[in-house]
C-alpha cells in the first residue's frame, strides 16, 4: 500500500493549482466556454486548458447543434530531470466528449495529460426521448511518450465516436455507444500493430 504519512506542506506544494473558467452566451443559439489551470509543484508548472464554442438551430428539425473544442495538456520532456506532464485530476462523465476524451483513447490509454485534441461535435434530437451524438478527434501528444515510454512520434490518431440516449421512462434510459479509431505512428510503436481499433457498447442506466 501506498505511504499513508505524507507530509502535509510536500501534498500542498504538490498538487497547488489555479483555475480560471469563463462561460458566454453571446446570443441564445451561440455559446462559448473556456477554462486555464496552472499547476505549480517543484521545479515545473505544467498547464491544461481548452477553449470551445458551440452553435444551435433551435428551429431546426432535430434541434441540431454544432461544436468545436481545442483542448492542450502539457506532457513530460523526457530530456529533462523534471516532470512537465499536467497532474490529471479526478473527474467523472458529465457528458460524452469532455472529461474522458474518446471512448476509446481517453477510456484506456490516454487521460488528460500529455494531450492535444481538436473536438467537432453535431448533436442532434430526434424526439424528446432520443438524442444522438457523432464526435470526430485528432489527438496528438504533446511530447512523443506514453507514461514515459517512448513512442517515436506524437500522431496519435484520429477517432470517431457515435452515441444514442433513449429515454425509457423518467428515471430509465437506453444508452448505446460506438468508437472508431485510425491510430498514427504513436499508437502503432505503442502497441505493435497498426489494424483499426473498433469498441461498441449498450448499456442500461437508473437514476434516483
Amino acid at each position: 500500500m501506498p505511504n499513508q504519512n505524507i507530509d502535509e506542506d510536500s501534498f500542498r506544494q504538490r498538487y497547488d493549482s489555479l483555475s480560471i473558467r469563463a462561460n458566454w452566451t453571446a446570443t441564445d443559439r451561440l455559446t462559448f466556454a473556456g477554462e486555464y489551470l496552472y499547476q505549480s509543484r517543484p521545479g515545473t508548472h505544467p498547464r491544461g486548458w481548452f477553449l470551445k464554442g458551440a452553435y444551435q438551430w433551435t428551429k431546426t428539425r432535430w434541434s441540431p447543434e454544432f461544436s468545436y473544442r481545442y483542448a492542450h495538456f502539457d506532457g513530460d520532456d523526457l530530456s529533462t530531470s523534471g516532470n512537465e506532464a499536467f497532474e490529471t485530476a479526478a473527474y467523472g462523465s458529465t457528458d460524452y466528449g469532455y472529461w474522458v476524451q474518446g471512448e476509446i483513447s481517453g477510456g484506456y490509454p490516454l487521460e488528460n495529460s500529455n494531450l492535444k485534441s481538436h473536438m467537432l461535435r453535431i448533436q442532434l434530437w430526434p424526439t424528446k426521448q432520443l438524442k444522438l451524438n457523432v464526435i470526430y478527434y485528432d489527438f496528438t501528444l504533446d511530447q512523443p511518450n506514453i507514461s514515459g515510454d517512448p513512442v517515436g512520434s506524437t500522431n496519435w490518431g484520429d477517432e470517431v465516436n457515435m452515441t444514442a440516449n433513449y429515454s425509457i421512462s423518467g428515471d430509465w434510459t437506453l444508452n448505446g455507444v460506438f468508437g472508431w479509431l485510425v491510430p498514427g505512428e504513436a499508437a502503432k510503436n505503442w502497441t505493435g500493430g497498426d489494424k483499426t481499433w473498433v469498441y461498441g457498447m449498450i448499456y442500461v442506466s437508473f437514476s434516483l
